[in-house]
């Protein structure tokens, strides 16, 4: 695999590596080309259908308890644990979220958790 590549895929969620080696292992197969060639095809794939991958932020939008919430995380498994893994969640363009919610810019406060953790306390609205 070539380095670039491979220095791109430690970025990856293990959901996206997954889905990643999946469509390699697919053109691979039916395109009959090299792996590598493979690799770069499912890669510029991967971030055409989630073009925030590599960032290392997902955003969310989360049904939970008959409300619709918008979440942005690194952590999907925290995700799961916050809001249980019976809510449906779908990812959404994080640009988007910051252009519909915020209005084109998001400002966070940041209160210090006891287990030193950030916890989101509010967002701030500028035009």
């Amino acid at each position: 695999m070539p380095s670039l590549i491979a220095d791109l895929l430690d970025r990856l969620d293990s959901e996206r590596r997954n889905e990643f080696e999946e469509r390699a292992g697919t053109i691979e197969f039916d395109s009959r080309v090299p792996r590598d060639e493979a690799e770069a095809y499912a890669l510029i794939d991967l971030l055409r259908s989630h073009p925030a991958a590599l960032v290392g932020i997902t955003a969310l939008e989360v049904d939970h308890d008959g409300e619709t919430e918008t979440v942005i995380t690194t952590d999907l498994d925290m995700v799961d644990r916050h809001f249980g893994r019976e809510s449906l969640a779908h990812i959404v363009d994080l640009a988007d979220v910051v252009r519909i919610h915020f209005g084109g810019l998001a400002v966070t406060h940041v209160a210090r958790a006891a287990e030193k953790r950030a916890d989101l306390t509010g967002f701030e609205l500028r035009e």
